[in-house]
């Protein structure tokens, strides 16, 4: 499923596995997205689920697909540098509710 080559599935939850590529921030991670229609998406993940993100290996999530504005996002997630966001700027991303390491099942 396509879910981030365009506008048609904002709003929806969904959950995906996918590789973390990057990790900007301790509440953030870029993750290849290639299958679900974007090979670098932008997540945003709760306090309590920091400590999961691993850019060595794989990442389970589930969350609500909306488009990202550094300026929405960067003083609850603890976000700096706003430069390192600009290529998600406006872009969709996902915001995570629940994270875990490893594959599961994604919808």
């Amino acid at each position: 499923m396509n879910y981030f080559a365009g506008e048609a599935h904002l709003g929806e939850q969904v959950t995906i596995t996918a590789t973390v590529i990057d990790e900007p921030a301790a509440s953030a991670a870029v993750i290849n997205a290639a299958a679900y229609g974007d090979d670098s998406v932008l997540v945003l993940v709760p306090l309590e689920a920091r400590s999961l993100l691993d850019v060595e290996g794989e990442i389970t999530v589930t969350g609500t697909i909306a488009t990202f504005s550094y300026d929405d996002y960067a003083e609850r997630y603890g976000l700096v540098d706003a430069a390192r966001y600009d290529d998600f700027e406006q872009e969709e991303f996902l915001l995570v509710d629940h994270l875990a390491r490893g594959a599961g099942p994604t919808r």
